[in-house]
């Protein structure tokens, strides 16, 4: 049977909390879109010059790190 916690968090609770948390943001900020510089002329939106071979796809900022 799981016992209930009692009393305060101790610190070893508190370092997981804050290794889990870490490990979250860092995975977020890792799978955010990276938009490559280009520039494209007309009235075209960058989802339409990326279609046309005018500017490259947007990557994920982990696939950065790893090059």
């Amino acid at each position: 049977m799981i016992r209930p916690v009692e009393g305060p968090p101790t610190w070893k609770h508190l370092m997981s909390a804050f290794a889990i948390t870490a490990l979250i943001a860092a995975v977020w900020y890792g799978m955010q879109p990276v938009y490559s510089p280009c520039v494209y002329f007309g009235n075209h939106s960058y989802e339409k010059a990326v279609e046309y071979g005018q500017c490259d796809p947007p990557k994920t900022r982990f696939s950065t790190w790893t090059q």
